[in-house]
């Protein structure tokens, strides 16, 4: 059907909605309303209907071939292309993240982390990050996590000069490097798997992680009763971060876990307690060795599997130095069970948090979900 000119198109359009309003205006009476209180009202309403349907007899025919003026288009919106925004400071790439640092690093070395969203629009195969301040210095960053369905994680060196940075996204083909300018602290990761063990944990401890059915995260401290970033049951989970003792000198570290865990710190196992357990045999620190500790940073690895939908549980815990030693049958080894607690979240360093505030693209809008 063609389309009638301007002046009947409209009156054709006021004729619908007068018959529509009249129709819902009937159809939200009541039965009692129209029929006891109100009898005219049927009788009204069967006179609309007949003058809407009288006026619209009368239209007067469009001519066959009368064309319909469509409306113009609107005019280009200039200066659309985000690279040549004056504070596009990165010609090669493809999309810029504009993030607010909302909290600092509790150390300069353990960096600023930003997660930004993937799902598609991040470069294939690999991409590399490249973050700059709004004055275009260049700051150091590595790679932390990558999960093309979900997203990636990137650390930043702490800029001395701004609260705002940006985050421009360049294809690569290279493979990213091991972390080793930054300490991030504490970071997890986390997958799902069909038959959990350890082996599923350390399979993550290559960092950066790259793969798509690992889950990402941060937590202040090994000290959890459900999973970080994925669901308890089948689950293996890797920590990695940084701690200081508070005293240098021989520490007892220690696991209380359900199932499965161990640790090592810089890069020396500690203790295993593999299996299938719950808490009960680790709650005398049975499960730990004692260390030499030195003064400064110290990297410690937690790995962990849950194998049941309930009793998930990771605890990692300490005996600084300077306690005194203590023969208890029922907490071997010489500690003392008054001075072991978990390692708290002020034990470690911890990194700061960046705040997602804008995407550009040179591909045009892009749609993401914060």
């Amino acid at each position: 059907m063609k389309r009638r000119g301007g002046e009947t198109v409209h009156r054709r359009r006021r004729i619908e909605t007068t018959l529509v309003n009249v129709i819902n205006y009937y159809r939200e009476l009541s039965p009692f309303h129209r029929l006891t209180i109100s009898p005219i009202r049927p009788a009204i309403l069967c006179a609309f209907l007949l003058l809407a349907v009288s006026a619209w007899a009368k239209q007067p025919a469009a001519p066959p071939n009368e064309p319909v003026a469509s409306p113009p288009d609107p005019p280009a919106a200039a200066g659309t292309d985000p690279a040549s925004e004056p504070n596009w400071q990165n010609d090669k790439a493809e999309l810029c993240f504009d993030f607010d640092i909302v909290g600092g690093p509790s150390d300069p070395v353990a960096g600023i982390i930003a997660v930004i969203p993937d799902g598609g629009i991040l470069p294939r195969p690999r991409f590399k990050a490249e973050v700059a301040t709004p004055g275009g210095t260049i700051l150091k960053s590595e790679l932390i996590w990558h999960n093309s369905r979900e997203g990636a994680a990137i650390v930043f060196e702490p800029p001395s000069d701004t609260a705002t940075v940006q985050l421009y996204v360049l294809p690569s083909n290279d493979t990213p490097k091991p972390l080793s300018q930054f300490r991030p602290s504490i970071v997890v990761f986390g997958k799902n798997v069909a038959t959990a063990g350890l082996d599923a944990a350390r399979s993550m401890a290559n960092v950066p992680v790259i793969a798509d059915d690992v889950l990402f995260g941060t937590v202040d401290q090994i000290f959890a009763t459900t999973a970080p970033v994925v669901q308890d049951a089948n689950s293996a989970s890797y920590f990695l971060g940084w701690f200081k003792p508070q005293t240098a000198g021989k520490s007892y570290l220690y696991t209380i876990s359900k199932d499965g865990s161990e640790f090592a710190v810089d890069g020396n196992l500690v203790h295993s307690w593999p299996g299938l357990h719950d808490r009960s045999g680790g709650v005398g620190a049975e499960h730990g060795n004692w260390v030499n500790l030195t003064a400064g940073m110290h990297k410690i690895e937690y790995f962990h599997f849950c194998a049941h939908p309930k009793g998930f549980e990771t605890y990692f815990g300490v005996q600084w130095p300077g306690a005194k030693p203590v023969d208890n049958p029922k907490f071997p080894g010489k500690k003392n069970k008054d001075f072991t607690r978990e390692m708290q979240a002020s034990d470690f360093t911890h990194s700061g948090k960046a705040k997602l505030t804008g995407v550009r693209s040179k591909k045009g809008p892009t749609a993401v979900i914060d």
